[in-house]
């Protein structure tokens, strides 16, 4: 998992960067979508006898399928490989026809420069161009440091904001807050529609917003949800219904920032070693919120757990509003060399 996001960043043209990261979480989302509508027509009652048991074998071979996609297309469709590998190990014809699928064949060096600066390159291009350095090099150099920060930091924030956790018990949480079986289902698809359509458009947001501006707007939306859902779940006696209504402006909130905007953004100011690194530490993230949570709701309530998590939205937007930059109108190269130059400089 930690390998496809920084291929994609090594293949990806530096004016494409916000509409890849775009296009990344609408196909997350509308995995999500898709496996929310199966899922409806799956058994939730008499598990032990109910004659439509074998659809949930049906689902379990689905990923077998994409999985044999994959291979499929990694073998028979695209079967180059990384082309920071290629010319690391001096196969510069072969980075070439890698790049060539994705450029106009003669604009193919367009790829090699952002790899390999030219002895034309200045200074500052040989600055940012960092996709030589090592795993060691951003680990330990101090040109790194801030690049490297923030996407640890953005990576482990999206996950202790609820991304992935509130999709992966969406169901759940709906029945927590006073729903049956059904209408949990049906909402998890409701909120899987609306982080959908907020993916869609963040394409324009993106346009008009800069990405520092609306990660913080999200980050304070987000933070003021949980903190409302804990509230009505303490004090109130409200519906179902309308306890949903804020779970959807949330999926909405993250939907314009840690979602497709957390994507362009990573990919503009980090290299593709960073970039793994943090991708990995998001899944480890993933899998320790996805095991404690069940825990902490069933033993303390889900009220509980929405404090924490207003808590833990609120420390990553106090993190956005000093640490990060604003990226908009700047070119790929302007932006690596500020995040380069303001690592130096600490």
């Amino acid at each position: 998992m930690g390998i496809s996001p920084s291929f994609i960043n090594e293949m990806t043209p530096d004016k494409m960067t916000g509409q890849v990261g775009t296009l990344i979480q609408q196909a997350g989302n509308t995995a999500f979508i898709t496996s929310y509508i199966l899922g409806l027509s799956m058994p939730i009652s008499d598990l032990e006898s109910n004659p439509y048991n074998y659809l949930w074998m049906v689902m379990i071979i689905f990923p077998s399928i994409l999985c044999l996609y994959q291979i499929y297309f990694l073998t028979k469709v695209f079967p180059y490989e990384s082309p920071a590998w290629l010319l690391a190990n001096s196969f510069h014809d072969k980075a070439l026809e890698t790049f060539s699928y994705v450029y106009y064949p003669e604009y193919s060096y367009k790829g090699i420069e952002r790899l390999i600066p030219p002895e034309t390159f200045s200074d500052n291009d040989r600055l940012i161009n960092v996709y030589n350095s090592t795993y060691k090099d951003v680990l330990c150099k101090r040109k790194f440091r801030k690049m490297l920060r923030i996407s640890l930091v953005l990576n482990i924030g999206q996950q202790t904001s609820g991304s992935m956790m509130m999709r992966i018990y969406a169901t759940k949480i709906f029945e927590d807050i006073g729903g049956g079986k059904r209408f949990a289902q049906i909402f998890t698809v409701i909120a899987g529609a609306v982080s959908l359509t907020g993916s869609i458009s963040t394409i324009f947001l993106l346009k008009k917003f800069g990405r520092k501006k609306l990660l913080i707007i999200g980050q304070i939306g987000m933070s003021l949800i949980f903190l409302s859902l804990a509230l009505l779940e303490d004090y109130t006696q409200f519906s179902p219904e309308v306890k949903a209504m804020f779970i959807f402006i949330y999926f909405g909130f993250l939907s314009i920032s840690l979602g497709p905007t957390f994507w362009a953004y990573i990919g503009e100011v980090c290299n593709d070693k960073c970039i793994g690194i943090g991708f990995s530490l998001n899944l480890i993230s993933v899998m320790i919120l996805s095991f404690v949570y069940p825990i902490a709701q069933a033993n303390l309530g889900v009220s509980f757990c929405f404090y924490g998590l207003s808590l833990m939205c609120f420390c990553l937007l106090i993190y956005e509003i000093i640490e990060i930059f604003e990226t908009k109108g700047l070119s790929k190269q302007e932006i690596q060399l500020k995040v380069l130059l303001l690592s130096t400089n600490e």
